[in-house]
């Protein structure tokens, strides 16, 4: 018959398993012998914030909305603030820029699937047209971006991106 593992053998184990790697970062934090670490810093974003699909370009930005100036958040209605972002999209005929209307669609979800509320509202200044999307977001989370634009002619332009958002 063996016999349960008294509480030194036991954490014994536990620190040997999180020296060999296999019970990931924070596995010698239950010994008491860690100490804390400051998180990683944001991963820099190297897509390029646009799709095309023939004379037509989608931009796309996602910001935490306490980073927008404040006198242009007035200007359109926003309020900055911690926990929430902002995605601004805009759909334009190449090569002069001309401002193109379309359908345009997005869902945004954490990385665990979780869907955010993210109502679109088209927004037209100076013959240009964008539209914006608010949403919430806690502390340093990743999100997709899953946006699909849909323009009168048939054509289509879809685009997918990550980013990791912050509140203050």
């Amino acid at each position: 018959m063996r016999r349960p593992l008294q509480a030194p053998h036991a954490l014994r184990s536990l620190a040997l398993l999180g020296m060999a790697g296999l019970l990931g970062p924070l596995g010698l934090t239950a010994c008491g012998n860690s100490t804390p670490t400051a998180p990683p810093p944001a991963q820099v974003w190297t897509d390029e914030g646009y799709v095309t699909q023939g004379p037509y370009t989608l931009s796309y930005q996602a910001q935490p909305l306490q980073d927008l100036d404040p006198q242009i958040a007035q200007r359109y209605g926003l309020q900055p603030a911690a926990g929430r972002g902002l995605l601004t999209l805009v759909v334009n005929r190449q090569p002069d820029a001309t401002p193109v209307e379309a359908t345009v669609s997005v869902e945004v979800r954490s990385l665990t699937g979780v869907l955010r509320d993210a109502p679109l509202r088209r927004v037209e200044e100076a013959n240009a047209v964008s539209y914006l999307a608010e949403f919430a977001t806690p502390q340093r989370e990743l999100l997709v971006f899953q946006v699909r634009a849909q323009l009168n002619d048939g054509t289509q332009l879809k685009a997918s991106f990550r980013r990791e958002m912050f509140a203050n």
